[in-house]
């Protein structure tokens, strides 16, 4: 299902970064999250409006030594994306 789906990201949030924390937020809605890197490789991900199997694939190329943990680490970032708002699923 999921795999199917354009991840579609909400524009009034905005992401910051601060030292060498990540921050995304949307002073719309007064919601705020910190991100940690995987989070925000697939928070820059979303953005490219691709599919949840899009964004597993492109981050398993890359690092492919971490491959049997990205599928894992996407999901839990795309559920905690979505719980905040900043994302949702198109279609």
């Amino acid at each position: 299902m999921l795999s199917r789906n354009i991840l579609k990201v909400d524009d009034s949030f905005i992401l910051e970064t601060f030292d060498s924390e990540i921050v995304l937020y949307s002073p719309h809605k007064n919601q705020a999250a910190y991100l940690n890197e995987s989070a925000h490789l697939v928070w820059l991900l979303c953005r490219e409006q691709r599919t949840l199997g899009d964004i597993i694939a492109v981050l398993e190329e890359a690092y492919p030594a971490a491959r049997q943990q990205i599928r894992e680490d996407v999901l839990t970032a795309v559920e905690a994306l979505i719980a905040l708002g900043a994302v949702a699923l198109d279609g």
